[in-house]
């Protein structure tokens, strides 16, 4: 029968933890199941709360939390958008498309290749698969036909 849990076993049982221990290892220690471990050391984890919210409260804060996400994902978004942007503009010379199909030729993959010359990696891709077409690939491309 699993015993019960004193502060003083939360305390060592976080130790433990720490030590790197499983979850299942601190359990058998604690003749007690892996979810008791761990949600008392989940209780650890979080601050404690001098006064218990009422679901309004609660509703209330999980709405602000949720409306700073979006706001975080949309900036997020509008960055990624920005440098995306800019690599599309970047025009590779033709010392640059040599070394990508050096590269390419001893084996590198494109995402090596895009980080040791350090451009974007659909600048790599895009030059590497262009390079792969034949020449009626690459009239009908310039023309806008295939």
């Amino acid at each position: 029968m699993p015993r019960k849990v004193t502060d003083e076993d939360v305390r060592e049982m976080k130790s433990l933890r720490e030590e790197g221990l499983t979850y299942r290892e601190i359990a058998e220690e604690y003749n007690v199941s892996i979810s008791t471990v761990s949600r008392y050391l989940k209780s650890m984890k979080e601050e404690p709360k001098t006064k218990k919210e009422t679901p309004t409260e609660e509703r209330k804060r999980k709405k602000v939390k949720s409306e700073q996400e979006k706001a975080d994902a949309t900036s997020t978004g509008i960055e990624e958008l920005t440098e995306f942007k800019k690599a599309e503009k970047i025009e590779l010379s033709d010392e640059v498309k040599k070394r990508i199909n050096n590269f390419d030729r001893v084996g590198m993959t494109r995402e090596e290749i895009a980080t040791r010359l350090e451009l974007p990696y659909s600048k790599v891709k895009n030059h590497l698969e262009e390079e792969s077409l034949g020449i009626w690939d690459k009239i009908k491309r310039k023309l806008g036909i295939g």
